[in-house]
This record gives C-alpha cells, structure tokens and sequence, in this order.
C-alpha cells in the first residue's frame, strides 16, 4: 500500500483520533483492534476519510500475523498505542501475575515483533510508541520533577517498567542495526473519548448529570492530587510530527503545568454553573509531588504547540457529555 500508516489500538482514544487525522490528510490507514473490539462509536463520518480507513481485528500477542500484516501492507509509519494495563487491586493475587505477563506481551512484545518485521523486511517505515508519565517516579522530597528526554527511567510501577524496556530496546535498535524508531513519553491527556473510568471522565459527567438534574454526589480520592494534563488532540498531533522525521528518538509530551483534581472539580463545575461542593466530597485534600513535562524538544524540533489549555479542555468534556445526555431518551 501506498502511504500507508498501521495503527494499533485503534478503538482506544488516542488510535481513534489519530486514524481519522491521517485520513483526513489523505493517508492510508490500517486500524487494528483486538479481537471482539468495536470501531469507535464517535468516529465523525466525514466524507474525506471515507474509504480510507481499513479496520481490522487482530490479536497483537500473535507475532507470526503481526508480522505479516506488517509485510502486507508496507507501512510508512506504525504507531503502537495499543497497551495493557494493572487492573488487578491486589499485588499478589493470580489476577496480578496474569496481569503483568498482558503488560510484558502487549507494551513490550509487540513492539519487539514490529520493530523486527520491520527490520527484517527492510521497511523504513517509523515505528512511534507511546510511552507513558509511569515511567519516572515522583521525587521523595515532596517538589515536582520536571521530566525531559534525558531525565533518567525509574518506573513507578510495572507498566511503567514495561515501557522502559520497550524503551531500552528501540534505544538499541537504533544505534545497532538503524531502526527509525521513537519513544513518545506521554502525560495524562484526555478528549471526549476517554471513557468513563478515568478521573477526568468522572468529573465531567458529574458535572454534566448534575446539570441535567439527574446527578448523584460522589467521592474522589484526593483533591490535592496533582496531575500534568493536556488534550489529547494536541497530543495525536505530536505524533503525527514525530512519525514524519526522517530520525528517531525520544520525545516528552504533556502540558507542561500541573494542575490539582480541586482545579479538575472546579473548572468542570464552574462551566456548568454549579457549586462542586455539593456534588463531590474526597477522603483527602493533601497536596502531591508531581511529574511535569519538559516539552521544550518537540515545540523547538517538532514545531509542536499545544491548542488547548486546561479550562477549554475541561470545558469540552463537559459539553460533549451534556450534549450526550441530551440525547439519550428520557
């Protein structure tokens, strides 16, 4: 195929956005979603990416078909954003342990299999994978660690160590055999397609539910829990840069500025002309170190520039949910 960009993870959030941005530049986009996924249901059906987008199912854990989808379809670009995370609360039980060995094959694993294919076909195609925050760990002493590309790996959890060796292995690759290969290091970024489990989510439909007189208080953890947030438009955008360059590397993407769940509350409860006091209580309010990007890199080598601020991204979650409970029969 001509043009062609290979997406894994393609039902979630970030696959989503990005499969119809490059369609709608008119590129080729094969979109990968596990076995029983499901296309996105908020997909827009604009006219330009019509015909553009080959939705496919597959299990990334098979590396023999991954493989020869990969010789198939001779992509320009491959973005890995397909991930597996700890859903399990308890750090011993079989739950747990099946859990971590999803994380090995799927954050790890697949970006071996895609990176060899690649090699071993000899594509030039750039391989982009989405790292993640969880890869550093917030300082002990209580103040914020601003995280740039060279700021040294110390995963906070086990998902973060399986993106550090997916890290270490494209850092060798690169230098060993030439591999055209990034690491995207991802903050918390949120869009109307986050679903509802997620914090940002949570909030907004609160807000919005209690907008439209059907809402029930609820209880957050901590609102003194601070978190870099951005939109996740801005963020597709930044990888879309990144696949374009001819060299690989690592590249810091966030907002820069960390914000509190309080702020998150706030701002999503002032747009719906309510008193979040009367909606959300907390276990806690006690202020966290958090981790900060440094996007300096991708503004000066990408041109990248974040659109959205942190109010018009709250203010946006919250509209898209009215606008869907408006919808919703009564």
């Amino acid at each position: 195929m001509d043009d062609c960009a290979l997406i894994t993870g393609a039902g979630g959030q970030d696959g989503s956005l990005l499969a119809e941005r490059l369609a709608t530049a008119g590129q080729t986009v094969l979109a990968v979603l596990r076995p029983g996924g499901s296309r996105p249901a908020v997909a827009p059906p604009a006219a330009s990416t019509a015909g553009r987008i080959e939705w496919l199912e597959l299990d990334l854990r098979d590396a023999q078909a991954l493989g020869a989808l990969v010789e198939r379809c001779r992509p320009t670009a491959v973005y890995h954003l397909a991930a597996a995370h700890h859903a399990s609360q308890e750090a011993h039980s079989r739950q747990a342990l099946q859990d971590r060995q999803a994380m090995i094959d799927l954050n790890f694993g697949v970006v071996r299999t895609l990176a060899f294919a690649l090699l071993e076909h000899g594509l030039a195609a750039h391989l982009v994978v989405a790292g993640s925050s969880q890869m550093y760990r917030p300082r002990a002493d209580g103040q914020d660690l601003r995280v740039d590309e060279l700021t040294p790996f110390d995963p906070s959890t086990f998902y973060g160590q399986t993106k550090v060796w997916a890290a270490d292995l494209l850092r060798t690759l690169r230098r060993e055999h030439g591999l055209r290969a990034s690491l995207a290091v991802l903050f918390n970024h949120e869009s109307p397609r986050r679903r509802p489990a997620f914090l940002s989510r949570k909030v907004s439909l609160a807000a919005a539910r209690a907008a439209a007189g059907v809402g029930q208080p609820i209880e957050l953890l901590n609102l003194g829990a601070r978190t870099d947030w951005s939109a996740a438009s801005d963020i597709v955008d930044a990888l879309q840069r990144v696949a374009a360059r001819h060299t690989g590397g690592e590249w810091v993407l966030g907002s820069g500025r960390a914000h509190s769940v309080r702020e998150l509350v706030e701002a999503a409860f002032l747009h719906a002309g309510l008193d979040w006091r009367e909606w959300i209580t907390a276990r806690r309010d006690e202020r966290g170190a958090a981790l900060v990007a440094c996007t300096d890199r991708a503004e000066r080598e990408l041109g990248w520039q974040r659109r959205l601020g942190f109010d018009a991204l709250v203010a946006s979650l919250v509209d898209a949910d009215r606008e869907a409970l408006a919808r919703e029969p009564r």
